[in-house]
């Protein structure tokens, strides 16, 4: 497997998944996913939809809130919609949570573009994580991959046994603007992800 590095984007605030319907732009349906797996998931994890929050503090440049809500501007409107399931057996300290699109899979070098990166998450066994990433300026077909650093994982590739990763099944086609991408379940990697 070969290293792959994270290209830096913009940091956007985690939201709550009830809150996400106001946030949310309508644009979801014009973009999809290809192929005809039924969610994005490793590991055949279930999704679930319950609501669920973790804080941060003020606002990323992209506009986007702790609460939920968007400034006026671009980030409404290309909104990447993500529910990420952490599973109930989830333990350790968080460092970081990248959300990046890939061309294919495995993944092989650097990704196509970053959706989500927040340090030092704030995570709950079992919760069903809502996050609103930035789609703008991504354009194409690609496969969502999830990333869970931990304190003691690894740097540019998820240590087998102590961080987490889920990636969709099929892809997805990004049209610069908002996208939902439905759900996946996180695994601790080197547990059936990549």
């Amino acid at each position: 497997m070969n290293a792959w590095h994270v290209v830096p984007a913009l940091v956007l605030s985690l939201s709550v998944a009830s809150c996400s319907a106001s946030s949310s732009p309508s644009a979801g349906a014009d973009a999809g996913r290809t192929g005809s797996s039924g969610e994005g998931s490793s590991g055949g994890g279930s999704s679930s939809n319950a609501s669920s929050s973790a804080s941060s503090e003020g606002k990323s440049s992209s506009g986007a809130s702790d609460t939920g809500t968007t400034d006026a501007g671009s980030a409404a409107i290309s909104a990447a919609k993500l529910v990420i399931n952490v599973p109930a057996s989830f333990t350790g300290t968080t460092r970081e949570l990248d959300v990046a699109v890939y061309a294919s899979l495995p993944v092989d070098g650097p990704p196509a573009g970053m959706l989500y990166e927040k340090t030092d998450p704030v995570l709950t066994p079992g919760e069903a994580l809502t996050i609103d990433g930035n789609a703008s300026g991504i354009t194409g077909e690609y496969y969502v991959v999830v990333v869970l650093y931990m304190k003691g994982g690894g740097q540019f590739l998820p240590s087998p046994g102590v961080d987490y990763e889920a990636q969709s099944s099929s892809t997805f086609v990004f049209k610069g603007s908002g996208i939902d991408l439905g759900a996946i379940s996180l695994t601790l990697a080197g547990d059936g992800g990549r």
